[in-house]
């Protein structure tokens, strides 16, 4: 007699955590990188480009991380849609 195959429902929780900011966290200078040292350590960890430029300007845009070298001035505008 062959075996039938059952369905099995799988509950999936799509939940986004958001990292809190903590009174020592907030306490702390923020750290200067330059893009490029930026870039490559938060590329080691993104699965895909877009990821990757998401994560970076909201990494800067927390203020947790300021750059140094030649874009330690520029301002980088929110991606839109």
């Amino acid at each position: 007699m062959p075996e039938t195959s059952r369905m099995i429902p799988v509950e999936h929780d799509p939940t986004v955590y958001s990292i809190e900011a903590t009174s020592t966290t907030s306490a702390t200078a923020p750290i200067r990188l330059t893009l490029l040292e930026l870039v490559m350590a938060v590329g080691e960890v993104s699965e895909s480009e877009d990821e990757l430029i998401a994560s970076v300007l909201y990494i800067l845009q927390d203020g947790r991380v300021r750059l140094a070298g030649n874009f330690r001035e520029s301002r980088f505008d929110p991606l839109s849609d």
